[in-house]
């Protein structure tokens, strides 16, 4: 920090009326913190004027009780504070939030409103502003161009260059602050509903240990060349997990880099729960998850890739719904991604269980926990699935019908890196040819009659699979109306036009209709041999209409069609 922006008065900090205790471990030096009434505030008093131009606001605190919940900086600009000057700000708990602001005007003070809440006690380690030059700046969108970007730099220079030379402030801000990474503010989403305190984590502990069934989780590791930094990260998340009944089973394929087996054996040092094996010729990961496999010995196994995050509650909520249903057979959660700079992005909150979305990709992806003897049955992943070893394994056990149970929690962090597939779909080639080729044999077995092909959809893992449909299969095209000619001849005209398929029939259900034109037209249709107008004459009830529709259908398939279609 700029060792003049900010002025400290040590006297400043202090308690007030319960609702808040503020706690500064690591005093910012020249910061003036001070909180007063319900809402929590500390006043940032700049020694001198701040003058106009770009600046970084950074803070990190550490939650004990309660939540950062909306915070906000706001500047005054000579008018006193007003939300027309104010900075939203992520929530931080064990991070460090940078957020790029600027100003337009010459700022006299400012202050930081942690919390919205009216009680939290939190820990604050930092709290720094940072005048940018304009060249900064400007590297800075480079940067960010080339990231979003890559391969496009002629282009990327161009829209940089003109967004700078607009001074259009919204958009740099934009570009700086990644938004295209956070459009629906997920940072604020996890602050609110999945950010725990200590005394939370605490709790859940003590549930977990209390569960009555508390199955052995086998978490399979396959390792190679993995960098040290997430290796670790990674091997701690498993050793941060709240439910404690697991095995970490790591095969490393024969790394090159020696450091990556010494970490691991450092890590199985520590404890009996880690079983490893190096292996001394590289097999591909299909081979290698099947080793670490092979070293399980619980009831359930799940799956963990060497440079991601498992959640801290991940174990805990699968063996939670385990305790109400011991039926289940194969779990699966949301998750998100975890960007270059370690924050998470992009969530994918998952549906519950769809066979037709499977059939067109692997959406389950992670976190997947699998009943063992389901494994087994399918003798564990196939040699020639790499790069989608797991959908692979997934369709073999969805023929073999498990109980399967949607976990609405994200409890997986998939990191984002450039030999990744979470941020380049295009780093693995192989790996989209492996999955239509474990689609296929999915389909062939389990529709045997009526699955055709499958086509490229033009994006990579996601597949179209194409189905066989007898010609003899004939439609029955059901449209309740009650008048409404303009909008019910352009729908039926549309079917007549456009069909592809002949064997259809099209059933009008009169609703009552009373102008001289509807039934004038309808005389006018009732002559084409494929249309059919019938008289439901009863109050309208959409459900009753259909159903009345479905009664006279000659069809062996239906279609409810609004007639305004």
């Amino acid at each position: 920090m700029a060792p003049d922006i900010l002025k400290y008065e040590q006297n400043q900090i202090k308690e007030f009326n319960n609702f808040i205790d503020l706690i500064v471990k690591q005093r910012p030096e020249h910061l003036d913190c001070e909180c007063t009434g319900r809402d929590p505030q500390i006043h940032l008093l700049p020694n001198h004027p701040l003058k106009r131009g770009w600046y970084i606001f950074e803070y990190s605190a550490v939650q004990k009780k309660g939540r950062l919940n909306n915070p906000k900086l706001y500047f005054d600009t000579g008018n006193g504070y007003n939300e027309t000057n104010v900075i939203p700000l992520p929530a931080s708990n064990k991070t460090v939030v940078s957020e790029w602001v600027y100003f337009s005007k010459t700022v006299h003070r400012l202050r930081f409103d942690p919390t919205e809440d009216k009680f939290a006690i939190f820990t604050l380690h930092l709290v720094s502003l940072k005048k940018q030059s304009r060249f900064t700046v400007l590297k800075q969108l480079i940067n960010k161009g080339i990231e979003s970007a890559p391969g496009k730099g002629i282009q990327n220079y161009v829209n940089v260059i003109s967004t700078f030379l607009k001074n259009d402030v919204k958009e740099i801000r934009n570009k700086l602050k990644g938004f295209s990474n956070d459009p629906f503010k997920y940072r604020d989403w996890i602050n609110k509903y999945d950010t725990y305190t200590d005394s939370e984590i605490h709790t859940f502990k003590i549930l977990q240990s209390n569960f009555q069934y508390r199955p052995l989780i086998s978490i399979v590791l396959p390792a190679y060349n993995t960098p040290l930094e997430w290796l670790k990260e990674c091997i701690n998340s498993v050793f941060s997990q709240v439910y404690d009944n697991w095995e970490l089973c790591i095969a490393d394929d024969n790394s090159s880099n020696e450091n990556v087996k010494a970490s691991i054996k450092g890590f199985a040092e520590k404890t009996n729960k880690i079983k490893y094996v190096f292996k001394t010729v590289r097999s591909g990961i299909s081979a290698a998850s099947n080793t670490a496999l092979s070293l399980s010995s619980g009831e359930f196994i799940t799956f963990l890739d060497h440079d991601d995050l498992l959640h801290p509650l991940a174990l805990y909520r699968i063996v939670e719904s385990l305790n109400k249903d011991k039926t289940i057979d194969f779990l699966y959660s949301d998750e998100d991604k975890i960007d270059i700079s370690g924050r998470r992005i992009s969530p994918f909150f998952k549906p519950d269980w769809s066979p037709a979305l499977i059939a067109v990709q692997n959406y389950i992806a992670h976190l997947a926990c699998i009943r063992k003897s389901y494994v087994l049955a399918v003798d564990g992943f196939t040699k020639d699935s790499d790069g989608s070893q797991d959908y692979d394994l997934f369709l073999k056990i969805f023929n073999k019908n498990p109980k399967i149970q949607h976990l609405p929690f994200i409890l997986y962090h998939w990191r984002q890196h450039s030999q990744s597939t979470s941020l380049n779909g295009q780093s693995k080639p192989y790996a989209q040819l492996a999955g239509k080729a474990s689609l296929e044999k999915y389909l062939t077995k389990k529709y045997a009659d009526q699955f055709s092909h499958i086509e490229d959809s033009g994006h990579v893992f996601i597949y179209k699979p194409r189905f066989k449909f007898d010609k003899l299969n004939k439609v029955s095209i059901i449209i309740p109306t009650k008048d409404k000619i303009e909008y019910l001849k352009p729908c039926i005209e549309s079917i007549i036009k456009k069909s592809t398929w002949s064997n259809y029939e099209i059933l009008v259900l009169n609703n009552n209709s009373s102008e001289s034109k509807t039934h004038e037209y309808f005389e006018k249709i009732k002559t084409q041999k494929n249309i059919r107008v019938i008289d439901a004459s009863f109050s309208f009830n959409w459900s009753k209409l259909n159903n009345f529709g479905a009664r006279h259908a000659t069809g062996n398939f239906l279609i409810f069609l609004n007639n305004d279609i």
